[in-house]
């Protein structure tokens, strides 16, 4: 249960987001539980805001915002952030059924720095209907935010909240931040390991992973969690440092292996990359600088660990030390099967299935055609198909050997999602352009042949990031590998540059390339897929949303569309998919 916790507002002001307004000392309190810590504040009433008709993250009127001071310490995962919202019955009464208040809280790792942030919650969205009727008229819900990720040091956080319809202030009281792991000895749960020097390497102008620096380490047989953690010193000579320029770069990987020399067995972190400037000068005159990486997902069994890196310049060894594993607690990953499973599954009626339909690709394979004929007939008969995230290859049990779909009801879900994440690399944690598109097509091409029907959504980086590195390659000139869900939010002006001419298109054109040779493997097979790019625009948090002119969302539209054609792609279902919520056809097709 979570204790009380308030909040400090501030006036918002266009522009003015990455400041903060300080708590005094007096304001902060603490409460000591068995096994958490709560930090507690004074309630607080936001600034006067007016929703419209849609979500504004720009007006100054229409961003809610409270902010407070931090007390500089970790907050680990699993912890949570709760309060009650409450409004007057006049506010209240300004939303219509549809309406709603959306927030996000912004916990900051350092004082104005956006690069830093935890985001916490998810956006949950309050409808009139999950507020209730107090004594004195006014009307209140319950929030509960969970930490997905730790925040190493919280310096401050801001509470911010959009929406739709509301035009009053909100009260926030009774906010608590409840953390988790409080109590405990932490280094009973860290494995260390003895410093090891890997061999001498020669880095070239590009990353050739045929060429690594390389140093190994044994494991313990048992499991790591979620949310552990690998850190080390990473030191190099005076003169192998000086080899590298300003902008060459180190990038690490860390291999954790569940089977011995089963490079299927491996889990994946990475990959960070240093360049000189991240490197700090010691007195002996070495440089070294800090790594920290963290388990996403979990090792089943720890067999050994290889630490290995490519980059561009440098010339020389690399001392790794003070090398230590965090274990996260073990969290229990299975749940008893309560329901029973129906011997055979709900059958599709097929009876409103249309005879013709209108794609936007007009040379688009039968098979296509087919997969929009049967969802119109599905959508006619009101019934939906249930869906899975990277099922085929991403599982609780063995690590996606089978999905935990098929693994539950004896077969694969109705809709196989993937993103475009995968096929670049992150997100099927490959390190080649060839090998993320081999594990990509392969997941798809199973998931399909269980039945399922093939959907791609696209978290594309912003292509001005730098992240995106040059590979000197002609056929394939840019590297995606290293990005992540985070360049998507990245916000700097990027649409009206990607286009034909543009200075960025070059980047633009070697990702659709990715999606093209993808989509071609697919295409082989007759198999069709629902593309879903450019997803939740009317939202303002992704670089192609709200902050790019409907003019240039639309030719970024017609120059995918027509590039991937070129490219002989005919097998995608285009699928546009605004923010809600939507109230009319009209809306949806603004």
């Amino acid at each position: 249960m979570c204790t009380a916790l308030a909040l400090t507002v501030t006036s918002v002001v266009p522009g003015a987001y990455a400041g903060s307004v300080l708590v005094s000392a007096k304001q902060v309190s603490k409460l000591s539980k068995k096994g958490a810590e709560a930090l507690k504040f004074e309630n607080q009433t936001s600034n006067e805001v007016a929703f419209g008709a849609a979500e504004d993250w720009e007006s100054s009127n229409t961003v809610m915002q409270v902010s407070f001071a931090g007390d500089g310490k970790e907050i680990a995962a699993g912890s949570k952030l709760c309060f009650t919202m409450t409004v007057s019955e006049a506010a209240y009464n300004s939303m219509k059924a549809e309406d709603y208040i959306k927030l996000e809280a912004d916990f900051f790792q350092e004082e104005n720095n956006w690069d830093t942030l935890v985001k916490v919650g998810n956006w949950p969205s309050f409808l009139p209907k999950d507020f209730v009727k107090n004594e004195d008229g006014t009307y209140s819900a319950k929030v509960e935010m969970v930490f997905d990720t730790a925040c190493k040091v919280f310096q401050s956080l801001v509470l911010r909240g959009v929406g739709t319809g509301f035009a009053g202030t909100v009260t926030f009281s009774e906010l608590s931040l409840e953390r988790e792991g409080a109590t405990g000895d932490a280094s009973e749960n860290t494995m260390k390991f003895d410093d090891q020097t890997s061999n001498e390497v020669t880095f070239g102008t590009a990353e050739d992973w045929n060429n690594v620096m390389s140093v190994a380490f044994a494991g313990d047989g048992k499991a790591i969690a979620a949310g552990s953690k690998l850190s080390f010193t990473m030191t190099v000579s005076e003169a192998a440092y000086s080899t590298m320029k300003e902008d060459d770069y180190i990038k690490l990987e860390a291999d954790f292996f569940q089977e011995e020399n089963n490079w299927d067995s491996l889990v994946k972190l990475g990959w960070p990359d240093y360049k000189p400037a991240a490197f700090t000068k010691n007195e002996d005159g070495t440089y070294s600088t800090q790594v920290e990486m963290k388990f996403d997902s979990a090792c089943n069994v720890f067999q050994s660990l290889q630490i290995r890196g490519v980059g561009t310049g440098f010339t020389g060894a690399v001392t790794f030390s003070g090398v230590s594993l965090e274990r996260a607690e073990q969290v229990e990953q299975y749940v008893d099967i309560t329901e029973k499973i129906k011997e055979k599954g709900d059958v599709a009626d097929l009876s409103g299935m249309a005879s013709s339909v209108k794609l936007v690709d007009a040379d688009a394979i039968d098979s296509t055609k087919a997969l929009a004929a049967y969802l119109t007939g599905l959508q006619k008969s009101g019934q939906v198909l249930f869906g899975h995230q990277n099922s085929t290859f991403r599982s609780v049990r063995d690590d996606g050997k089978t999905s935990d779909v098929k693994d539950v009801t004896g077969s694969e879900a109705g809709l196989f999602g993937i993103d475009t994440l995968a096929l670049a690399g992150m997100e099927t944690g490959k390190t080649t352009r060839q090998e993320a598109l081999d594990a990509s097509i392969e997941a798809s091409m199973k998931a399909y042949n269980g039945g399922s029907i093939i959907s791609v959504s696209c978290h594309m980086p912003n292509f001005t990031n730098d992240k995106i590195t040059a590979t000197g390659d002609a056929e394939h000139p840019y590297d995606f590998t290293t990005c992540d869900f985070m360049e998507s939010q990245d916000l700097t002006p990027c649409a009206d540059y990607i286009l034909e001419g543009g200075e960025y298109n070059p980047q633009f054109n070697a990702y659709l390339d990715i999606i093209a040779d993808y989509a071609l493997a697919l295409q082989k097979e007759n198999i069709p897929v629902l593309f879903r790019p450019f997803h939740e625009n009317s939202g303002g948090w992704f670089w192609w949303g709200s902050s790019t002119s409907v003019e240039s969302y639309q030719a970024m539209w017609r120059y995918m569309v027509h590039y991937l054609e070129d490219k002989g792609v005919h097998n995608f279902l285009y699928v546009y998919s605004p923010n809600g919520p939507v109230s009319s056809e009209a809306e949806y097709l603004e």
